[in-house]
């Protein structure tokens, strides 16, 4: 049997399966991967020097902007341990309906240890809204040029 003349499509064929393969799974979101994702490679160019208020920033639907406020930590979720690793949790802040998520990097600052339910803790970092509530991350001394420090504190502890 001469399997030559089968040879060069299905190299042709193979090829253009991994090439198509690359191109899917190189944009796909992974389920691992949250919004904060790019911390490190781009800071979000509508940051302003003037920290707004987290409520402020629900209301308005404020997207990559420095927040600060306080609020009750109401569930601890598992930390997301991909690099870079976040501490995260859920808060609730006075006068939003809904959670805001805490991303806090543990990477670039420390772990808040003991941390409960109950808990009331201050923050400055960057939201970023979403329909659940948003995200502040950033919540650690910057690693980027121009790009605002951020800090948690917890019982009179601050972590950055």
């Amino acid at each position: 049997m001469n399997f030559s003349r089968f040879s060069r499509p299905l190299i042709v064929l193979l090829i253009a399966l991994a090439l198509f393969a690359v191109e899917r799974f190189q944009n796909e979101p992974t389920e691992h991967a949250p919004q904060i994702r790019s911390e490190r490679i781009q800071p979000a160019p509508q940051l302003t020097s003037a920290p707004l208020s987290i409520g402020d920033a629900i209301l308005n639907r404020a997207d990559h902007v420095q927040v600060t406020g306080e609020g009750q930590v109401v569930k601890l979720l598992r930390d997301d341990t991909h690099p870079p690793r976040h501490q995260q949790f859920l808060i609730t802040v006075n006068g939003a309906a809904k959670t805001v998520k805490i991303a806090h990097n543990i990477d670039l600052a420390p772990k808040i240890k003991g941390l409960k339910t109950g808990d009331l803790i201050s923050f400055s970092g960057e939201y970023i809204w979403n329909d659940k509530g948003g995200v502040v991350h950033w919540t650690h001394t910057s690693d980027t040029p121009g790009h605002p420090h951020g800090w948690l504190e917890v019982s009179g502890r601050k972590y950055q």
